[in-house]
């Protein structure tokens, strides 16, 4: 395949392709692939490749019976790149050496049944992001190597994701394609005099980036400002590699929430400042024996005053 093409597969069967892949595929970049309601049998029971993907834009395999072959699914980066977005709905895969090997980045698994592999059931291989395995079934003979991760697929139309109360909201026409999106909390350092309030979050796919303002939406606890803090000095801060970006934001004191417009995805967290001049009220910076100092010498210059006009 070549250029922007699509090529689609739909209810057929292949049978006893041994020692071969049933079906190889070395796609252009925006080329789209879509496998539904097929059947595969005995693809070269440890050597073959039941369905091979190495490059292309979307791979999209749905309803799916994959059977008795060394790898059922195998998304395969290398050389060829792997493809930019997988989906694999509602198959059911069993007697294969492998389940479903990964080794591209932006994956959803999603409802499949994967049963009596030998090899395991779910793994990737090399430093792979923002795969997402949820609701399938592994009966005895795999292992699935992921765990589950709430995730919200967004595209054109816009939509929202929301875990551990950190909220991304995507408005309509700020994405060109749908994207596989998820949150999870981290723990980066902050920037020196700074704190972080609450949990840092990093939203995945990072560098993706928004046509139009997305809103993000963290949360705090007033447990966790210490004693003279201010709610109204809080921000969200952007981190990306070892530096930190100042938002700042919106504070919302009846929700215990501060909310930013952002244009692109990154590591994102509310910070409060811990040094004078950058958000801590004054008297929180200045050492209490200069204030009594202080109000003692404008009493005394007061009370000279005093006995000087009385003479």
């Amino acid at each position: 395949m070549s250029g922007e093409s699509t090529l689609t597969i739909e209810r057929t069967t292949i049978s006893a392709a041994r020692w071969n892949w049933s079906i190889l595929t070395h796609t252009a970049p925006n080329s789209t692939v879509i496998i539904r309601d097929s059947d595969l049998h005995g693809s070269g029971y440890g050597f073959g490749q039941g369905f091979n993907f190495e490059s292309g834009r979307v791979l999209i395999i749905e309803n799916c019976v994959i059977t008795d072959s060394l790898y059922g699914i195998n998304l395969y980066g290398g050389s060829f790149g792997g493809v930019s977005y997988a989906q694999i709905v509602g198959n059911e895969l069993y007697g294969n050496i492998k389940g479903i090997y990964i080794a591209s980045s932006n994956v959803l698994v999603e409802n499949n049944i994967i049963r009596d592999t030998i090899d395991g059931a779910l793994y990737t291989s090399g430093y792979v992001e923002n795969v997402v395995i949820r609701n399938n079934t592994i009966i005895p003979g795999g292992w699935q190597e992921f765990t589950e991760m709430p995730a919200a697929n967004i595209g054109p139309s816009g939509g929202s994701i929301t875990i551990n109360n950190a909220r991304l909201d995507v408005p309509t026409n700020a994405l060109s394609e749908s994207i596989i999106f998820t949150v999870e909390t981290v723990s980066p350092s902050p920037p020196s005099g700074y704190s972080i309030v609450g949990s840092a979050y990093e939203l995945r796919p990072i560098g993706t980036t928004f046509a139009l303002p997305a809103i993000i939406t963290l949360p705090y606890d007033e447990a966790d400002l210490q004693t003279g803090w201010r709610e109204e000095d809080l921000a969200i801060w952007r981190k990306m590699d070892s530096s930190w970006e100042n938002l700042g934001g919106t504070v919302d004191t009846g929700a215990n929430k501060v909310f930013v417009e952002i244009t692109s995805l990154s590591e994102y967290a509310i910070l409060y400042a811990r040094v004078p001049g950058e958000g801590v009220p004054p008297a929180e910076g200045i050492p209490i024996v200069y204030v009594v100092a202080g109000v003692v010498a404008i009493a005394a210059a007061i009370g000279l005053v005093f006995m000087l006009r009385k003479r």
